[in-house]
């Protein structure tokens, strides 16, 4: 299956897009509204394209809940989040 094939069910919505690494994975970082709820979200989904048959899957969430935000990839791996509201 090719990439684009995999990414055609991505969240659109005010949220960030992080590419985590080389071996596929990539991160959604909050954005959008919980549904019935006008509030921001703090969810963080992470989709690994490298599966025979990728899927959105649920991580830990952030702290706060944000939208129109932005993430950094670190040395370390792990995922600075700034700004937003």
């Amino acid at each position: 299956m090719q990439l684009g094939e995999k990414l055609k069910n991505i969240p659109r919505s005010a949220g960030v897009y992080l590419y985590k690494d080389g071996a596929g994975k990539i991160i959604y970082i909050g954005g959008g509204n919980d549904q019935g709820d006008r509030r921001p979200t703090n969810a963080v989904e992470v989709l690994d394209t490298t599966v025979a048959s990728p899927a959105w899957r649920f991580t830990d969430p952030m702290a706060f809940r944000r939208r129109q935000h932005n993430a950094t990839l670190l040395a370390d791996g792990s995922v600075l989040v700034t700004g937003g509201t």
